[in-house]
């Protein structure tokens, strides 16, 4: 069984011409939902191996949110610029390239919800920010991904979002 968590990164600061977007941080509303639904995922899903993560500020302060919360032994977390606004078709590379193991990637919106789609093959709106969707597969390896339906999916969003 695989196990495949796809995450939006949560809140982030309005943009401003002063700050890029790639450094754009979270807002606080942001640091409190992240929290959140880290918590709820880590309350019923076992650790996953590897946190991947877009390099961005907000993303990878996500990431970091979400690793805290397995506290006892927090997954490793890797990042990775080419995650940065990714496509649907660099996220699927990414994760066809995976070793064994259950896997959370945090991304951005567009490619994040859109990947979403093409994994869950089922209807699926744009996640919200701090949206995570869980799905597992029964598949021999990651290369599949994307053209086998899960077994499982679980999509929540934090409270309020819209």
């Amino acid at each position: 069984m695989r196990r495949l968590t796809l995450v939006r990164h949560a809140r982030a600061v309005a943009a401003r011409d002063s700050v890029i977007d790639f450094d754009r941080v979270l807002s606080p509303e942001g640091i409190t939902e992240a929290k959140e639904m880290a918590q709820r995922v880590a309350s019923r899903t076992p650790r996953p191996d590897l946190v991947l993560s877009s390099s961005a500020a907000r993303a990878s302060h996500t990431a970091a949110l979400f690793a805290q919360a397995w506290e006892d032994d927090p997954p490793r977390i890797e990042l990775q610029s080419r995650l940065y606004l990714a496509t649907p078709d660099i996220l699927l590379d990414v994760i066809h390239a995976l070793a064994d193991g259950d896997v959370v990637i945090v991304g951005h919106n567009p490619g994040i919800s859109e990947l979403a789609r093409r994994v869950a093959l089922q209807p699926i709106g744009d996640l919200a920010t701090a949206a995570v969707l869980q799905l597992e597969f029964d598949a021999p390896d990651w290369v599949v991904i994307g053209s086998d339906e899960p077994v499982r999916m679980q999509l929540e969003s934090p409270p309020g979002s819209g």
